[in-house]
């Protein structure tokens, strides 16, 4: 999924605008199509997508810098487990909104653990917020919150390292 989400007032007439695209399974001409995810966008209503309190819009509106939110389950959208990866949109300086795409896990993981195949010691990649996004080993299981964030030579890690990408996601390997 990816596509734009505007800023209040970008849009004429409209507080708020999300233009969000879903790829769909091939048709009979074999070619990837995309269908339009429909979100309710009246702050009127009781089950408002209030897009303008996630942080995955809010963070390059106030900081001005992409963003990685997740993974996370995502019930609004497609009811997948998924990292979403914004960037601010900007013109002269004024925030106009954000572009962004959403990653399923499914098909993020088995790339993360082909990388981390190759570290000779047992790895893990965690969040910020100390969610295991993937590991080479079964110590640590995708999904799961470690009791605190890596830190060199803490007992349980030999070396840490934070990733780019403005993830906040940090590579830690653990002693021999």
């Amino acid at each position: 999924m990816r596509g734009i989400v505007a800023a209040p007032g970008v849009v004429a007439n409209k507080d708020r605008h999300l233009e969000w695209w879903q790829r769909t399974a091939a048709g009979d001409a074999h070619a990837d199509a995309f269908a339009r995810i429909r979100l309710n966008l009246d702050p009127e209503s009781i089950d408002l997508y209030d897009y303008l309190e996630m942080d995955w819009f809010t963070v390059p509106q106030r900081e001005g810098r992409r963003f990685v939110y997740g993974p996370y389950l995502d019930f609004s959208g497609a009811d997948r487990y998924v990292v979403t990866l914004t960037v601010p949109v900007t013109d002269d300086g004024v925030f106009l909104g954000i572009a962004g795409t959403d990653i399923r896990m499914s098909h993020f993981e088995p790339e993360l653990l082909a990388i981390l195949r190759s570290v000779p010691a047992s790895a893990v990649l965690v969040t910020a917020e100390r969610r295991v996004v993937a590991a080479n080993t079964p110590r640590w299981i995708s999904g799961t919150r470690l009791p605190r964030l890596p830190a060199p030579g803490d007992g349980d890690f030999a070396a840490v390292t934070e990733i780019g990408a403005d993830s906040g996601w940090l590579l830690a390997a653990s002693a021999p």
